[in-house]
């Protein structure tokens, strides 16, 4: 197939917010698209949080004020793709 390239799904930052990074108490996540789940995982592969959505959610929020301070990994499921953020609770 001359002339044609293969890819995958880019990623775009403009399609997802997240916000404060760091955070004490309240982390809001924002998409274009419906987000269906967020979970937390530690820096030891633990799941510390998850929340599901309804189907028509493009913004979220979710408590991380009573996980340790330290460094996670926040998962987004939209209806797409799945999104790996680091994240500092602080």
């Amino acid at each position: 197939m001359e002339g044609e390239t293969l890819s995958t799904g880019s990623y775009t930052s403009s399609k997802l917010k997240i916000y404060p990074n760091p955070v004490s108490d309240i982390v809001t996540v924002e998409h274009t698209k419906p987000i269906q789940q967020l979970k937390l995982i530690n820096s030891i592969g633990q799941v510390v949080l998850s929340k599901s959505f309804p189907d028509d959610v493009t913004s979220a929020k979710i408590d991380v004020s009573n996980a340790q301070l330290g460094h996670y990994i926040l998962v987004i499921s939209t209806t797409d793709y799945v999104y790996y953020q680091k994240l500092i609770i602080n």
